[in-house]
């Protein structure tokens, strides 16, 4: 969820270090994430805004090497779980008025009164 711009300025920080202009000065840099679930928060920003501010804008960019997850290992016991998540991650969960996910009978927690 972190801007660009952060990372941007990470980026020639470690330049200017290193004394040299490859990316993050020629240092290994690990990001975790899902761009399909989480984008940066932008005040009062349009999507957008979002969209621009997005790690994936940036200029270093194209030097990135993108890992994929291949297997989830908190739902590895739980397939039905796991693909949820995938639907979720892939926009194919059903939406109620476009705003809320449908959660799964098997996740949701029953409401006790105040409890």
């Amino acid at each position: 969820m972190t801007n660009r711009c952060a990372f941007e300025s990470v980026n020639k920080s470690f330049q200017d270090i290193m004394e040299n202009q490859l990316p993050f000065g020629g240092k290994t840099m690990t990001f975790g994430g899902d761009f399909r679930q989480v984008l940066p928060i932008v005040k009062r920003g349009s999507k957008e805004a979002q969209i621009a501010a997005s790690i994936s804008t940036s200029t270093f960019w194209h030097c990135v090497q993108i890992l994929h997850l291949e297997e989830n290992m908190r739902s590895v016991q739980d397939m039905e779980f796991s693909q949820f998540l995938l639907r979720v991650g892939d926009g194919l969960q059903h939406t109620m008025n476009e705003d809320f996910i449908k959660l799964p009978d098997s996740i949701i927690i029953p409401w006790e009164g105040e409890q």
